[in-house]
């Protein structure tokens, strides 16, 4: 095994020292459940109280980087590679609280005691569990198009992770030649940028930042909603998209019945990546939320 270290070259932004190994292809190994969650890999960005951003199911930090400027004048924004995701070191579950537990132990490495939270799908299971978990390191909750519940297993997930599995990535020289395929294959110019996301080159062959076979075999675990009900009051913000089927009607009195002060806002016209369908009127709910200005 050789080692490589990471660095952001961005001054605009900063993040712990990311220090390990990398195995024979290429690739990071999958670690234990001891290993030190202080690697995770993190951006900051602006001052003020600490708002931490979690991103959704194959994603990574920068799919938020542009909500994270929009924020930077009033908060401390923190965005967080999930374990198993962008350039975030793996780990051998994809458990929400196993994720949950990396993520507070980052927070205790970067001396943040109590932040404002804000989750997009997987990312906003992985908030709600610490809201109800640890809720004196939440002030204030923001969860994006997802609810406190068991989902069945999304096709187009299932669908995504097939194609990268399948993919031959050794026939390719570019990213963009990759997302030509990926739209050729899953018909969604938007997906299939955002899959090239997770492209990385080393010893200047494509490879997967992400290893999505690992993902696609522990799939069920993100899926996976066992805390029973119990009323948090926490200040907290639901953001639905309009035409997205994550949150639904019914869901409202679910959500409730775990944060019973919670306003829940549904975007219309946005999907599930409401941050992006919608990115203004994302941002002018967030600001009101979080009393920006």
């Amino acid at each position: 095994m050789r080692s490589c270290e990471r660095r952001v070259q961005n001054p605009a932004y900063s993040h712990t020292r990311i220090f390990y190994l990398l195995d024979a292809n290429g690739q990071v190994p999958l670690m234990s459940s001891t290993t030190e969650s202080s690697e995770l890999y993190y951006r900051e960005r602006g001052r003020g109280f600490p708002l931490i951003i979690l991103h959704g199911f194959l994603g990574m930090s920068d799919n938020w980087m542009s909500i994270a400027r929009a924020l930077s004048d009033c908060r401390r924004v923190v965005l967080v590679d999930l374990p198993n995701h962008g350039r975030s070191p793996r780990i051998k579950s994809l458990r929400i609280s196993e994720m949950a537990e990396r993520i507070i132990d980052l927070l205790d490495h970067l001396g943040i005691q109590s932040a404002d939270w804000l989750g997009h799908s997987l990312g906003g299971k992985i908030a709600m569990y610490i809201a109800l978990r640890w809720p004196e390191r939440v002030r204030r909750l923001i969860v994006v198009d997802i609810a406190p519940k068991e989902y069945p297993p999304a096709p187009i997930h299932q669908k995504i992770l097939d194609t990268m599995v399948q993919t031959p990535l050794q026939q390719f020289a570019t990213k963009t030649e990759v997302a030509n395929y990926f739209i050729q294959t899953l018909h969604n110019p938007q997906i299939a940028t955002f899959l090239a996301k997770n492209l990385d080159y080393a010893d200047g062959q494509l490879r997967w930042r992400i290893d999505p076979v690992h993902l696609q075999r522990h799939y069920s675990d993100i899926l996976r909603w066992d805390i029973p009900p119990k009323a948090q009051p926490i200040e907290a913000i639901f953001i639905a998209g309009g035409a997205s089927p994550y949150i639904r009607p019914e869901d409202e009195a679910l959500i409730l019945q775990y944060f019973p002060s919670a306003a829940i806002v549904r975007i219309p016209e946005a999907g599930h990546w409401v941050h992006i369908d919608k990115r203004h009127e994302t941002i002018t709910a967030l600001r009101s939320f979080l009393s920006c200005g």
